[in-house]
């Protein structure tokens, strides 16, 4: 599992036991009066990872973007950094989390 906490909130990327895709995503944000509290995507099947690239969004209804994450896995692994869009980029931030 991957924790992050950003100025507009918290999230959780729980990766599968290899390394190669995102099983679920836990997040509670808030965003110029928009938020989320306690949020999780249980998806059907692992989306996998594209390499060490991590883009992952999350939709409302599947066409209003609620959170985009976007980043990069260190070559040895140990750390994401990144960048979080909430509600269609209404806010952004940095990220970068070691595990």
């Amino acid at each position: 599992m991957w924790e992050g906490s950003t100025p507009f909130g918290d999230f959780a990327f729980f990766i599968t036991a290899d390394g190669t895709a995102i099983e679920d995503v836990d997040y509670s944000v808030h965003c110029e009066g928009n938020w989320t509290d306690d949020s999780s995507f249980l998806m059907g099947d692992p989306m996998p990872l594209d390499g060490r690239q991590l883009q992952f969004g999350v939709t409302l209804a599947g066409q209003v973007p609620i959170a985009t994450w976007t980043g990069e896995f260190s070559a040895d692994g140990t750390t994401l950094t990144g960048e979080l869009s909430l509600f269609a980029d209404s806010c952004n931030t940095e990220f970068e989390i070691a595990r």
